[in-house]
C-alpha cells in the first residue's frame, strides 16, 4: 500500500530550551512527531499522533499520544509543523478534491496535552496541496504536477490559510532522469533548523534527495540531488539531531526506521520503528537554546578590589518557543561568596521581553530570570536577549585568572514527560562578529559544539597607574588617527606615541601631556599626517612623574595611500644604502615642492621643483638611518604625490 497525494504539513518544530538530567546535557534535541498509530499492529482505521525524543534510540521516550479518531482512516492524511504558531497541522485529501486542514494546539512549550480533534478548522476547495512542508522561515512549501517523462515537477510557496500559490514563488523542480521517482504521492519532504531540504519519494522503491535552490527568495530552478534508496518503502521523512528518519510499515505488523547521516552521507541498518509505532507521515521540532558571555570592562577599584562588568546573551535557536528558560551564573565558585561586595544587573537589550530574577546576587541565587518564562523562537527576531553584570570582587590574587560561564536552561513538556536542554556560554572573542555567531559559530543550529562552551577568561594583575579603556588608530584618507582612553590616572605626567614599520623598533615621535591624578575618564588623540604604504605599528607610553614608565599594547595599520596628481615618482636604487636618485614624471608648478620624511615623521631633505628640474642626486642619504622614508610632492592644494622607499 502506499501513501496518495501526502499533504504533510511538516512540523518542523522547537530549537528548544530546558533542564532534565538525562539529555541535559544537549542544548538541542529533536523531538519525532508521527502520525499513523500509536502500535505497529493496529487497524488502519483509525488514527494516532505519537510525539517521541531521542526517537533513533534503543529506548525513546514517549512525551505524548492522542487518538485523532474523528479525522478518520491513516490514509491520505499528512503532518507538519508550523514555527510560527507553534501548532500542529494535519491535512486530509482523502476525498481527492480538497484539502481539510486541521490545527492542533498541543500545548507547547511547557503543558503538552491531547488536543479535541474534530471538524476542520477550515477547507481549501478544489485544490490537493501534495507533500507540503513549512521551512524554518514559516514558508510553507508544495510540489505538484509532477512528470514522470522529464523528470520534473513544480515546486511553488502556498499561503497556508487560502491556499492559493504565493507570486512569484513557482519553481521547477528537477530530479535527475537516471535516478528519478516513480512518483511523489508516496513519500514526504523535511526542512532542517539551519534550512536544508530532503525528500523520500516513489511507491516501488524509496529514493533520497536533497533539494537545493527550493527557497522563493531564490531565483533559478530547484534541483534535487540523488543521495540514494532505502531496502524498504518508506513514507515518511523528518529532521532529527543531525540526521534524517524515514520510516515505512509492511502493514502486516512489521513498522521499520532508517537513520541517514546527512553530514557524511551514510544509510544505517534497518531498526524498529520509534515506539514500534506505525508511521504513514512525519515531521519533528527541534528545541536549541544558546548562551554567550563576555567581559566588556575591568576597573580598578583599590588594591585587589575590581569592578567587573560582564554581558550575558541568550538565544532560541530552535523552531518553537522555550519554556521554563533561565539564566544560571555562579559568582561564588568563581570568587568566593565573603569575596563578593556588591551583585548588580540590567538589560542592555531585551528583545524577549523577559523578566530579571530580583533576587540574583550570584551566591545563594544563581538565577539571573525569573521562573516560569518562555522565549519565542526562530524565525521570530525576538528570539533573544542582552544582559549586564556588574561584580565587585575583593581579594582577588595576582596572577590567578577567573574562568566564569553563564548556563541556559529550558524545557518542552511537564511532569514525568518532558524533555530538558541546556548549553553553556562560549566566550565572544574577538573573532567573532556578533552575538548569533557567538553562540553558534559554525551555524548548524547546535550551541554545544566542540569549541562552542568555553568560559570567559580575566586575569588579575596588580593596577596600573593608569587605567586604560582604549587604545585604537584607524586610517583616514591619507592620515591615521591614534587615539586612546583613560578610566582614571595616578601620578600620569605625559604619554608618548611610538611608530615602528617592522614592529620591533619603535621610534617617539609625539609627547601628549597627561592628567596627573584623576578619577575620571579623558580622550586623547594625534593624527600622523605621514602614513606609509605598508604596515605601520603604534604603541603607547606611559611615563608617571617619577619615571616610572609602562607600555601598552601594539595596534598594527596598513593604510592606502591615495595619489591626487599625474606626477609619477621614481627612485633608485630599490633599497638605497649610499646616494638616492630620484626622478619625476609628469607636469608641475613652479610653486611645488619635494620633501623626503623620515619614519619620526622629520624632514631629512628639501628641494623647491622648477621646469628644467626633473632629477635629484641626494649624497646625504648615506648618514640617513636604515628604515622607511616617504617622499612628498606637496603643492599649494596639499600632498600631490607620495611614495615610499627603504634604506637597507
Amino acid at each position: 500500500m502506499k501513501k496518495t497525494l501526502l499533504v504533510r504539513i511538516c512540523i518542523y518544530f522547537i530549537y528548544f530550551l530546558v533542564s532534565k538530567s538525562a539529555i541535559a546535557q544537549n542544548s538541542s534535541s529533536s523531538i519525532l512527531v508521527n502520525f499513523g498509530r500509536d502500535n505497529c499492529g493496529s487497524s488502519l482505521w483509525d488514527s494516532d499522533v505519537s510525539l517521541f525524543g531521542n526517537a533513533l534510540s534503543a529506548s525513546p521516550t514517549k512525551l505524548l499520544t492522542y487518538n485523532t479518531g474523528a479525522i478518520g482512516h491513516i490514509f491520505s492524511k499528512f503532518i507538519s509543523y508550523n514555527p510560527l504558531n507553534n501548532k500542529l497541522y494535519i491535512n486530509d485529501i482523502s476525498d481527492g478534491a480538497n484539502s481539510r486542514i486541521h490545527i492542533m494546539d498541543i500545548g507547547l512549550p511547557t503543558n503538552l496535552v491531547a488536543p479535541i480533534v474534530g471538524t476542520p478548522n477550515y477547507q481549501i476547495n478544489g485544490l490537493v496541496l501534495n507533500q507540503f512542508e513549512f521551512d524554518p522561515l514559516g514558508d510553507l512549501y508544495a510540489i505538484d504536477n509532477y512528470n514522470y517523462g522529464n523528470s520534473r515537477a513544480n515546486l511553488s510557496a502556498y499561503d497556508d490559510t487560502s491556499g492559493r500559490v504565493i507570486s512569484g514563488s513557482v519553481k521547477t523542480l528537477a530530479f535527475p532522469p537516471t535516478n528519478r521517482p516513480t512518483d511523489v504521492g508516496s513519500g514526504d519532504l523535511a526542512a532542517t533548523p539551519s534550512g536544508r531540504m530532503f525528500c523520500i519519494f516513489g511507491g516501488d522503491t524509496s529514493r533520497i534527495y536533497e533539494i537545493t535552490n527550493y527557497r522563493r527568495s531564490q531565483s533559478g530552478n530547484a534541483i534535487a540531488t540523488y543521495l540514494g534508496r532505502t531496502p524498504k518503502v518508506c513514507y515518511g521523512i523528518a529532521y532529527d539531531n543531525g540526521s534524517l528518519i524515514m520510516s515505512g510499515s509492511n502493514f502486516a505488523g512489521t513498522c521499520y526506521t532508517y537513520k541517514y547521516d546527512i553530514n557524511d552521507f551514510t544509510l544505517g541498518p534497518e531498526v524498529t520503528a520509534a515506539g514500534n509505532s506505525l508511521p504513514i507521515d512525519l515531521s519533528s521540532f527541534s528545541p536549541a537554546i544558546g548562551t554567550s558571555m563576555k567581559l566588556s570592562s575591568a576597573t580598578w577599584v583599590n588594591t585587589h578590589t575590581y569592578d567587573l562588568v560582564y554581558q550575558v546573551y541568550i538565544q532560541n535557536k530552535g523552531n518553537v518557543r522555550a519554556g521554563n528558560v533561565n539564566l544560571s551564573v555562579n559568582l561564588e565558585r568563581i570568587f568566593g561568596s565573603s569575596n563578593i561586595l556588591s551583585v548588580s544587573k540590567n538589560w542592555i537589550t531585551n528583545n524577549a521581553s523577559l523578566i530579571i530574577n530580583s533576587g540574583f546576587n550570584g551566591i545563594s541565587d544563581t538565577n539571573l530570570l525569573a521562573s516560569n518564562q518562555t522565549i519565542p523562537n526562530t524565525p521570530l527576531v525576538n528570539n533573544n536577549s542582552l544582559m549586564q553584570i556588574i561584580v565587585r570582587a575583593t581579594n582577588l590574587i595576582p596572577g590567578n585568572t577567573y574562568l566564569l560561564s553563564s548556563i541556559a536552561t529550558a524545557r518542552i513538556g511537564s511532569g514525568v514527560s518532558v524533555l530538558s536542554i541546556k548549553d553553556s556560554s562560549n566566550n565572544y572573542s574577538t573573532s567573532l562578529s556578533n552575538w548569533a555567531s557567538a553562540v553558534d559559530p559554525d551555524n548548524n543550529s547546535v550551541s554545544d559544539d566542540a569549541n562552542e562552551s568555553n568560559p570567559t577568561p580575566w586575569q588579575y594583575s596588580s593596577p596600573l597607574p593608569v587605567s586604560l579603556l582604549s587604545f585604537t588608530a584607524e586610517c583616514n584618507s591619507n592620515t591615521v588617527d591614534v587615539k586612546w582612553t583613560t578610566a582614571s590616572e595616578k601620578n600620569n605626567d605625559f604619554f608618548t606615541v611610538q611608530k615602528s614599520v617592522d614592529g620591533k623598533t619603535f621610534t617617539d615621535v609625539v609627547q601628549i601631556p597627561g592628567n596627573g591624578t584623576s578619577n575620571s575618564q579623558h580622550s586623547y588623540s594625534w593624527v600622523d599626517e605621514n602614513p606609509q604604504n605598508s604596515v605601520v605599528y603604534y604603541r603607547l607610553r606611559q611615563v608617571d612623574y617619577d619615571g616610572t614608565e609602562k607600555l601598552y599594547q601594539i595596534i598594527a595599520v596598513k593604510c592606502s595611500i591615495v595619489e591626487h596628481s599625474s606626477i609619477k615618482v621614481n627612485a633608485y636604487p630599490v633599497p638605497f644604502k649610499e646616494d638616492l636618485t630620484i626622478e619625476l614624471e609628469g607636469t608641475y608648478a613652479t610653486d611645488m615642492v619635494i620633501n623626503i620624511i623620515n619614519n619620526g615623521g622629520s624632514i631629512v631633505y628639501q628641494s623647491s621643483l622648477n621646469e628644467s628640474t626633473s632629477k635629484f642626486f641626494i649624497d646625504d642619504s648615506k648618514k640617513w638611518q636604515s628604515g622607511l622614508y616617504v617622499i612628498m610632492i606637496i603643492g599649494k592644494d596639499g600632498i600631490l604625490s607620495k611614495k615610499v622607499i627603504e634604506k637597507g
